[in-house]
């Protein structure tokens, strides 16, 4: 027995069956998708490399990323760019027709500021604050400054030596004060005892604008748009910047893969364990996030709720009990 022609007959064997098996998915595939159209086929290609890490994860009430069976079928459906049966006709909040695309698009009822916040608050809660203590929670900042607003009040004109009366100019109500925050800083991102100022941009790349470019393109350009806007004003501030865009079905940005990367490293530091494992649980913490706040976007009401008084009890605690006997 040779064992070096043993073991390249091996390898040759178990490379044919592989190559056979990717033939043979390939030709399945090809006919799955030949009456699809061209940007539905597309969507599907993209999909496939990323964004399905929620997939495959092991679900536990004590980590948090437990699904519900409307939120998984969602999730599902809207990965493979199929429409949910039971919607309905038109929207309660602007009155169009109701569909898949404009339930992620329609900004009636603010279910679209609600996803943004519940990414956000994922990213402070899970992943910085709440039981992984990847940084400590005075590291933490929510809608930190990115750019102060102007005063209330500017002077037009300079107090005289006489200490005559100055002329104040009020702005008036509703006017922009030229203020800008951001969502999240965290100190020691990127650098040691440096602020890094996130924000956060959860985007439609299957919308009607958007068909002309791939998901990276789009994702790449809200990046670069945001960096456009942010990046020189944190610079004046000595602080670091970093987008976090991220797709309605959990694909993610290339900043924000870096970002997921850096908070995996400091996990697998903190939990002395590999950062592969790490990695996977923050991606899949992300994207489940996600898709709570997009399935929200799909079933919730965008129709106003009727405001009520409140009835506050003139006591705190139960020993205000014995005022009613």
């Amino acid at each position: 027995l040779n064992l070096q022609d043993h073991a390249w007959t091996m390898n040759r064997g178990r490379w044919g069956g592989q190559l056979r098996k990717k033939v043979r998915y390939d030709n399945i595939y090809s006919e799955v998708c030949a009456p699809l159209s061209p940007d539905h086929k597309r969507g599907l290609e993209e999909r496939a490399k990323e964004g399905g890490d929620w997939l495959n994860m092991l679900l536990r009430y004590k980590n948090n990323n437990v699904l519900g069976e409307g939120e998984f079928r969602d999730g599902l459906l809207m990965r493979y760019m199929l429409e949910p049966s039971d919607l309905p006709t038109h929207c309660d909040g602007c009155g169009e027709k109701f569909g898949l695309k404009h339930a992620l698009d329609c900004k009636s009822g603010g279910l679209i500021t609600a996803r943004h916040d519940e990414l956000r608050d994922e990213l402070r809660d899970e992943l910085c604050v709440v039981g992984t203590q990847a940084y400590s929670p005075a590291a933490i900042r929510d809608e930190p400054y990115i750019k102060p607003g102007r005063n209330c009040c500017d002077r037009s004109q300079v107090e005289a030596a006489d200490n005559s009366p100055v002329q104040v100019t009020h702005r008036k109500k509703g006017e922009e004060s030229g203020e800008l925050r951001g969502d999240l800083s965290i100190r020691g991102l990127w650098n040691r005892q440096t602020d890094t100022i996130i924000d956060v941009c959860i985007t439609n790349s299957d919308a009607k604008s958007y068909l002309n470019k791939t998901v990276a393109k789009h994702l790449l350009a809200q990046e670069k748009e945001k960096k456009d806007k942010y990046l020189p004003l944190c610079r004046e501030q000595r602080k670091n910047f970093t987008p976090f865009v991220a797709k309605v079905d959990g694909i993610l940005g290339r900043e924000a893969k870096m970002m997921c990367k850096q908070l995996a490293k400091q996990l697998a530091l903190k939990w002395a364990c590999h950062v592969s494992i790490t990695q996977q649980y923050v991606n899949q913490t992300v994207q489940v996030a996600i898709l709570r706040s997009v399935h929200r976007c799909i079933r919730g009401a965008r129709a106003s709720p009727r405001r009520t008084d409140h009835i506050f009890l003139p006591f705190e605690d139960g020993a205000g009990l014995g005022l009613y006997n």
